[in-house]
């Protein structure tokens, strides 16, 4: 499998390589500037035990603690694990859904004794209030072939926020999460990091959430594994990841893998980015998201490696063909697959608009075929889709190790896209120099 290696620079300096050309490229160069020293600022926490508590469940009769709850009150502090697993018991059983109430942590929680049974069902969805209150909450161990797994299993209607997951292990089927598992009819998750590993048989894996409507403020660095729509942050997203880091590998034995949304539908990625590997045993694999249907993508960035053996791979999205915005994003990353590859996405309709988006390297398929399928993005900073033409804005950046006079020409969209006859060239030698962008021999 051949693989794109971008000319890796501390920050420092490419910072001052960006700022360096704000004459020549205005726009993409502030926006890059700005990318460049974004970082959410939150606290990065080392994993803790995860090996399997020996000693039943905390909902098993006699480990859990309901005395804390009283039916005419609206809020609550919750001090212990097995207050915390009284919860679990209270929302279960449909006792309470919490509807309008309020539930804080008022110390740290410590889970290693016993093994976790996800807060919220299908039928009993948690539609609370939830405030970690930046008590962190370690050792959740859950090993459970269900969906709907992760310190929340099904929340509707409901608000998680300031919940720190540190260390610990997170295993199901459908709908896994290292913060909750499903979050649906407009829920909220803000302010929430973790650090367990999580892992899913079926889809919709996600770091923090396996699906959600908003996440706001949020990273994670556990590892995310499953079988498709698999996530750093979240398995598949309807409404918008704001503010939100990955940093952790990324794998799906199928399809829809991304650093930040495995799948994101009409959703909107903003001021994200991601620097853990990408893996996709399937389609659609991005460093950002691996297929944006009706959706959008903008300030974003990746630094880490995407890896996959089908079709759609990109350093930013892997498809993008039905996507709505792509703006202001960059890649760093290698980026390597089967086909219809590129260095900021790996496939793209001629009617959607890219712009102000950068690559530094260059994106190969096996064979050593550059940037299988034509796309363009990768090696363009700017380019905008109307009416069938093209719009190159700026001069385009090319990095390449090794053989320096190599040259490419692409063909933009193939015959039945934007016509046979319609190219762009680069010409000039690949290395940390800018080379010149031309459309059909002329300049731009």
């Amino acid at each position: 499998m051949g693989k794109a290696k971008p000319t890796y620079w501390n920050g420092e300096f490419f910072k001052l390589r960006l700022c360096r050309g704000l004459k020549q490229v205005t726009t993409l160069t502030l926006i890059m500037c700005m990318l460049s020293v974004f970082t959410p600022y939150f606290t990065v926490h080392v994993n803790a035990d995860t090996t399997e508590p020996p000693n039943g469940y905390w909902t098993d009769e006699g480990n859990y603690n309901t005395s804390w709850y009283n039916s005419s009150s609206n809020e609550f502090t919750i001090n212990s694990a097995a207050e915390l697993a009284g919860l679990a018991v209270l929302v279960n059983g449909g006792s309470s859904d919490f509807k309008d109430k309020t539930i804080r942590l008022g110390a740290n929680i410590d889970l290693k004794v016993h093994k976790w049974t996800a807060i919220g069902t299908l039928d009993y969805p948690f539609r609370g209030h939830f405030d970690g209150a930046e008590h962190p909450i370690s050792n959740i161990y859950i090993n459970n072939s269900g969906p709907y797994q992760g310190l929340f299993g099904f929340i509707s209607e409901a608000e998680i926020k300031n919940v720190g997951m540190i260390g610990g292990t997170i295993n199901g089927h459908d709908y896994v999460g290292g913060v909750v598992g499903n979050a649906t009819n407009i829920s909220y998750v803000t302010n929430c990091y973790n650090t367990a590993d999580v892992t899913g048989t079926g889809g919709f894996i996600g770091g923090i959430a396996g699906d959600s409507s908003t996440v706001t403020n949020c990273y994670n660095t556990g590892r995310v594994e499953g079988y498709e729509n698999v996530g750093g942050i979240i398995g598949h997203i309807s409404g918008s990841v704001e503010n939100s880091y990955n940093t952790g590998i990324v794998k799906a034995s199928n399809h829809y893998v991304g650093g930040v949304a495995g799948l994101s539908s009409d959703g909107r990625i903003v001021h994200c980015y991601n620097t853990g590997n990408i893996i996709g045993n399937g389609r659609y694999a991005g460093g950002l998201v691996g297929k944006s249907d009706f959706g959008s993508i903008k300030y974003c960035y990746n630094t880490g490696t995407v890896e996959a053996d089908g079709n759609g791979v990109g350093g930013v999205v892997g498809d993008f063909k039905t996507g709505k915005e792509l703006c202001y994003c960059y890649n760093l990353g290698e980026v390597s697959g089967s086909g219809e590859i590129g260095g900021v996405a790996g496939a793209i309709g001629w009617t959607n608009p890219v712009c102000d988006s950068y690559y530094m390297g260059y994106s190969m398929g096996r064979g050593g075929k550059e940037d299988v399928e034509g796309q363009v993005v990768p090696l363009v900073e700017s380019i905008t889709f109307e009416n069938n033409t093209i719009g190159v804005n700026s001069k385009a950046i090319i990095n390449k190790e090794g053989d320096n006079t190599a040259q490419a020409t692409e063909n933009l969209k193939g015959d039945d896209k934007l016509g046979p006859d319609f190219n762009i060239t680069f010409d000039g030698y690949f290395s940390e120099d800018e080379s010149i962008a031309k459309i059909d021999g002329n300049e731009v």
